[in-house]
Order: C-alpha cells, then structure tokens, then sequence
C-alpha cells in the first residue's frame, strides 16, 4: 500500500512527529555514551571499534530525525530539498546501522573460531608457530574491516543515488521521502533482509557450536557464562525484530497507531542499541562511573540540546 492512501489525522501526525522527536532524542543520549564510552574507555579494537561504528551511525541517523521531526512540529512542512535530504541521511546511517550488526556478528563467529582452532592446536600438541598464525588472522582480520567499511557505508549509499534517481514521492501527510513501493521493497526492505537474515545464520552457527564443539565449549567454560553471552546475543536480535518489522507492516497495512507506534519504535534503535551494547557490559560501565569526567560527559550528552539549538536558530527563526 502506498503510504499516500492511508491519510493520518492532524492530531495523530502531531503524535507522529512528536514520538519520532522523543525517540531520536533518547537514541542522541544512547550513541553519544557509547562513543564517549569507545573514546575515553576502549582499546578501539575488535567488538569494540564494531561497536562504535554502529553507534556513529546511530548517533548521525537520530540527529537527523531529530532536526527534522523538530522543524516539522514547528512549521508542519518540510521542503523537498530537507526532504530528500533526511532521506539520504535515512538510507545511509539507519541502513549502516543493520548492517554494522551483520558485521558483528560475523566478526564474533571468526573470532571464536580463531580461538577455538588455536585451543585445539595446543591441546593435541600440535608444532606450530603460534607468533605466524596470529599474525596471519590478524591481516585477514584488515581486510575484512574494508569490506566491513564497503558493505556498511556503501549499502546505503548506492541505494540512496538509485532510488533518488529514479524519484523520491513526499507523503501529504508526515512529509517524509519514500521510494515508489516497488523500489522501496527492492532497494530498503531487500537489503534489511539480507543484513538481519545474515547476522540470524552466523548466531545460529555460534549456538550450535557452542554446543557440540568441544573446543567451542572450552572457550566459556562455564554454564553461567555461556548463558550470558546466549542472553546477549539474543538481545541484539532482538533489537532488529522490535524495530523494523513494524517499518514493513506499516507500508501494507494501513492503521494510524501502527503507523505512530513504528516511527517512535524505530528511531530509538540507538537508545536501544546503548542498552543492549553498553549499559549492559559490566566493565564497560565499571569504568565509566569510577573515573567520571564530568565536562566531556556533559558536553557529549548534551548534543540533544545542541541538535535542538541547531534546528531552532537555522530552520525555525530563519
């Protein structure tokens, strides 16, 4: 169904737009902690530097809804320009974002393996040289963070130049740019599909090994830590599946609640993605609340009231 033929009353756009504001500002909150945490806390390696790459494209993605559900509760339009404009932004960080979890998950499958082969190595007292062999993961590990960094940003890019090619459609009625349906299904919900069903096939292969390996089983040798790291890999999965499905289901069914609870469920990815990859890790926020900087923490939280101060002086007053 094109989102033309489902019209929303002005009361429920006003909640539509406000729901989207709240949401990015918490997900603003969310990526801002967790770049400060990678800045300030991480050795910016591995899982780490993954997650940070997510969180910048979170943190871009909300700031970009913010200014724009702002400047549309304000004035009630918003322009072609703005509105191709936020769909680019759209396309690129909230698309990176799902694929930057493909890509962690990827990355903890090879990593495991890695583990698991060298585990294996010295338990048969195998003869190798384990200086080569780490050294060699390690090259393959640089090329893999290229094709991280294609796939990712790149996705979203040759997306966006396609279907803006091809012509954007504004809706009447929350003002924002889609593709024609069909370029929609093809060029967004094909490529959400293929990122989500990826990160499902490299988890499903981590739990099986985790447990029938034995080698796999070694490297969490107990019970209590393979359930928490199962529990984790759950919740990331789980983000995807309370977020964007309602994005599908909100282009064929026509239904005003849906349509208002997907656009505030959705851009609070970020917020959701802190909680699930911040908050959560215990030495991650061991080290944050020990050794409080509290201007850089305020300067970085803040950036809300910057993006709303932003939005205020150059798309209100103007």
């Amino acid at each position: 169904m094109q989102e033309e033929s489902c019209p929303l009353s002005l009361i429920n756009i006003i909640i539509a737009w406000s729901g989207a504001a709240i949401s990015s500002t918490l997900s603003l909150f969310g990526s801002s902690f967790m770049i400060y945490a990678f800045v300030n806390f991480s050795s910016g390696k591995g899982i780490a530097r993954l997650i940070f790459f997510l969180s910048i494209g979170d943190f871009c993605w909300a700031l970009s809804a913010f200014c724009t559900n702002i400047d549309l509760l304000f004035d009630n339009h918003l322009t072609i320009g703005g509105c191709y404009t936020f769909r680019l932004f759209y396309q690129v960080f909230a698309l990176s974002t799902v694929v930057w979890t493909a890509c962690i998950s990827h990355y903890i499958r090879i990593k495991l393996q890695e583990q698991a082969d060298l585990l294996q190595k010295k338990e048969e007292n195998r003869e190798f040289d384990e200086t080569s062999l780490l050294l060699k993961n390690k090259n393959q590990r640089k090329k893999l963070w290229i094709v991280f960094h294609i796939l990712s940003w790149g996705s979203g890019i040759v997306t966006y130049i396609i279907i803006a090619t091809i012509g954007l459609e504004q809706n009447d009625f929350l003002q924002y740019c889609y593709p024609p349906l069909m370029f929609h299904i093809i060029f967004w919900f094909v490529p959400l599909g293929i990122a989500y069903f990826s990160t499902l096939i490299n988890y499903a292969i981590i739990v099986y090994r985790l447990k029938t390996n034995y080698y796999w089983k070694k490297l969490m040798n107990t019970n209590v830590s393979r359930a928490r790291f199962l529990i984790r890999i759950t919740a990331y999965l789980f983000i995807f599946l309370l977020c964007w499905p309602l994005d599908f289901f909100s282009q064929i069914f026509c239904n005003q609640i849906l349509k208002i609870f997907y656009l505030a469920i959705l851009q609070a990815q970020g917020f959701f993605d802190s909680i699930i990859y911040g908050v959560t890790n215990r030495q991650l926020r061991e080290k944050l609340f020990n050794k409080p900087k509290p201007l850089i923490v305020s300067i970085i939280l803040a950036s809300p009231l910057f993006a709303f101060y932003f939005t205020f002086k150059y798309f209100i007053v103007n």
